[in-house]
């Protein structure tokens, strides 16, 4: 049996405890850093009179908080196309349980547009929004996204040549009422981790086309 060298275990263990003691500290002095890199992608822009639309997914607390308030006069609900689906997804009622979210959070469908969901990302965004203002007459709308997406949303609207500013306002706004707790140790969780990454990508990825293009 080899001889124990108790002055390299000592090493050892004071080494590990160092490392560990300085990624804790690095964790703590970081965490605010971190948290406030996951809440930039956040945009939430505050509406100061009532819009045309309000364009979203699904109807929520917040798209119903946003019409009791009189903040919209029409909700522009975005259907997905489930044909290529799992059969389950394709006989599932969309719009009857659009309807019934609607009746239960005391919305009028009268006021519910149903239209195919043809926004696409928040790079090709800009031509159909332009679009489907022109074709509905609207002149200001609330875009409800995932909260993560809202600042990739507003920067590619703002650089997107298809999108025309005059035609009319949109407001970018969160899907989601509560999402201030995501950002508590997001770092640590890897579906979020991928998520705000990707976010960062495509903003990085403008960028980088405009340096290899100039």
């Amino acid at each position: 049996m080899a001889p124990v060298n108790f002055k390299y275990r000592r090493a050892s263990l004071w080494g590990g405890g160092f490392l560990l003691a300085a990624a804790a500290a690095l964790v703590m002095f970081h965490s605010a850093l971190l948290r406030n890199i996951g809440i930039f992608l956040v945009v939430e822009e505050t509406v100061a009179e009532p819009v045309d639309a309000v364009l979203t997914w699904t109807i929520n607390e917040k798209v119903s908080i946003c019409y009791r308030a009189g903040q919209c006069k029409k909700i522009y609900i975005l259907l997905e196309d489930y044909q290529r689906s799992w059969k389950a997804l394709r006989s599932f009622d969309v719009r009857g349980w659009h309807l019934k979210n609607a009746e239960r959070l005391e919305i009028s469908k009268d006021d519910l547009v149903f239209i195919n969901n043809e926004l696409g990302d928040a790079v090709d965004a800009g031509g159909y929004l332009r679009r489907l203002f022109a074709e509905r007459e609207i002149r200001s709308a609330i875009l409800l996204v995932p909260y993560f997406q809202t600042r990739t949303y507003r920067f590619f609207l703002d650089r997107n040549e298809n999108w025309d500013p005059d035609r009319g306002r949109i407001f970018i706004q969160p899907l989601e009422k509560d999402y201030a707790e995501q950002f508590d140790c997001w770092w640590l969780n890897t579906g979020l981790d991928n998520l705000y990454l990707d976010q960062y990508l495509r903003i990085g990825w403008y960028y980088f086309n405009k340096l290899l293009l100039s």
